[in-house]
């Protein structure tokens, strides 16, 4: 029964340890205007862990990337890019 339930769970989720990305976090959610308790709040998250994933002590996982790209209004892709996020800076 146990088996099954880790079945049906589907893939485990896929970590990225890019320290770029994490730095992208910190970037994209400073020019969206947010704090990282608002942040945390919209993705379900402790103010703790988005210090991680920003500070890269903790990776970004697919899930992850997903659920803060949603939040932020960003493409998923804006977090691999080391040049640094394609989005319009709104005031």
């Amino acid at each position: 029964m146990v088996g099954d339930a880790l079945a049906d769970a589907g893939p485990p989720a896929r970590r990225y340890s890019n320290p770029d990305m994490d730095n992208q976090l910190r970037t994209i959610r400073q020019m969206r205007g947010l704090s990282v308790d608002q942040l945390a709040r919209q993705v379900g998250a402790s103010r703790s862990k988005l210090y991680k994933l920003e500070n890269g002590s903790q990776h970004l996982t697919d899930v992850w990337i997903a659920r803060l790209a949603k939040a932020l209004g960003v493409a998923p892709a804006d977090f691999l890019n080391a040049s640094g996020p394609s989005i319009p800076v709104s005031y």
